[in-house]
């Protein structure tokens, strides 16, 4: 499966074992091809608007969320990596072996694509990749799918 941190406690949850993923699952980066093992990074972004009524406390906060303490404690409330690389070595993190794939993943990734339509493509990709998964549709069947969806939707820059 390809996924997210976030699953390792989903899945302690649905065996109701603590420590059931790290007995059962490994992790692994995504394996490299001709261009390389290129992710994308999820998550949100921060920022101001130059507008912003309140910018002080607005810049604030980013400082705030963007502390290695803050983004370990989110690590440990939500099992949301921390951004900020140095938040890694908090025993909390660095302790946890199936953590390593994605501090070596999050090494090689890239933004999503900056259009409108993104969201409506990945939800489609999402929706055709369930087919592969249950084998209701060929790999390539999807991929075809989701470019004509896509092609159909444009960039939406305009």
């Amino acid at each position: 499966m390809i996924t997210g941190p976030w699953v390792v406690g989903q899945l302690d949850t649905a065996a109701k074992k603590t420590g059931w993923t790290a007995s059962h699952v490994a992790t692994a980066p995504l394996p490299a091809g001709s261009s390389g093992s290129t992710s994308f990074a999820g998550g949100g972004t921060w920022g101001v608007l130059a507008g912003s009524g309140n910018a002080d406390a607005s810049w604030k906060l980013v400082r705030h969320l963007a502390k290695p303490s803050t983004q370990v404690a989110q690590y440990k409330a939500y099992s949301s990596l921390p951004a900020v690389v140095s938040a890694w070595d908090d025993p909390a993190i660095a302790g946890q072996p199936l953590l390593d794939a994605f501090l070596t993943q999050m090494k090689s990734t890239r933004t999503f694509p900056q259009v409108s339509t993104w969201q409506q493509v990945a939800t489609r990709l999402g929706k055709e990749m369930e087919g592969v998964a249950k084998g209701t549709q060929s790999a390539e069947k999807a991929a075809a799918k989701v470019q004509a969806y896509a092609e159909s939707l444009g960039p939406g820059t305009e």
